[in-house]
């Protein structure tokens, strides 16, 4: 099957070696992926900002861009904004139904990851502590963890948790934010994890970000990057 690949612009500009790898895993599905150059933003940050002015002119850009085709994203927020902001702001617009067919061409990363030969997934061990993505439910986080049966799993204490990247928060409330990944820092550390395992970079950014400004030594990796070790 054929498909757009959208790289989120914190993937992009911050991890290339997971955007390798989301490649990779794409093949591995069988997908053939393009990855057209004039992408941009998806708009989440003005969705959550309320700057829907913004958004609309950035969907309306993005509906050119990827038309009727079938649409990868590597990031679950900007699946987010595709498959339910999109076709809210668009409502009762000309380009409606053009927002409706991108919805509903877009397919989820768990969709890609059920499509993968993971022949090496046994050889996948360590101790990852799991930032789930807001959206997510607790059936999908155990269902990602319960492949990776060689791997030790830790949650946030507080399962349905943010890290603080979301809303813009970093921006608009900085010492908000900051306490927030701080909280799941302090928790991975003490639970001594290998690795801080999100499935968003976006998250995973941010976490890094407040790492470095209190002096704490962690690795991250995209949930991504762990299939791409077990193919």
């Amino acid at each position: 099957m054929s498909f757009a690949l959208q790289i989120p612009c914190v993937m992009q500009h911050f991890f290339p070696e997971t955007m390798a790898n989301l490649i990779k895993l794409c093949a591995n599905a069988k997908y053939t992926v393009s990855i057209p150059e004039n992408q941009t933003c998806c708009g989440l940050p003005y969705f959550e900002k309320g700057e829907l002015k913004a958004a609309k002119s950035i969907g309306e850009y993005n509906l050119n861009v990827f038309g009727q085709d079938q649409l990868i994203s590597g990031s679950p927020k900007c699946q987010d904004a595709y498959t339910s902001k999109y076709p809210k702001i668009f409502n009762n617009t000309v380009s409606h139904n053009e927002s409706v067919a991108l919805a509903k061409n877009a397919v989820s990363l768990d969709t890609l990851f059920a499509k993968l030969t993971l022949n090496n997934i046994q050889s996948v061990k360590g101790s990852y502590y799991f930032v789930p993505d807001c959206k997510s439910s607790g059936k999908d986080t155990q269902a990602l963890m319960d492949k990776f049966k060689s791997c030790t799993w830790v949650l946030p204490k507080l399962h349905a948790t943010c890290c603080g990247a979301g809303t813009c928060m970093p921006i608009t409330n900085k010492e908000y934010a900051f306490k927030m990944a701080l909280t799941l820092l302090n928790e991975a550390t003490e639970a001594k994890a290998d690795f801080i395992i999100t499935q968003d970079d976006i998250c995973r950014k941010h976490m890094e970000n407040v790492a470095k400004a209190h002096h704490i030594e962690i690795k991250t990796l995209n949930i991504i990057d762990l299939f791409a070790q077990a193919l």
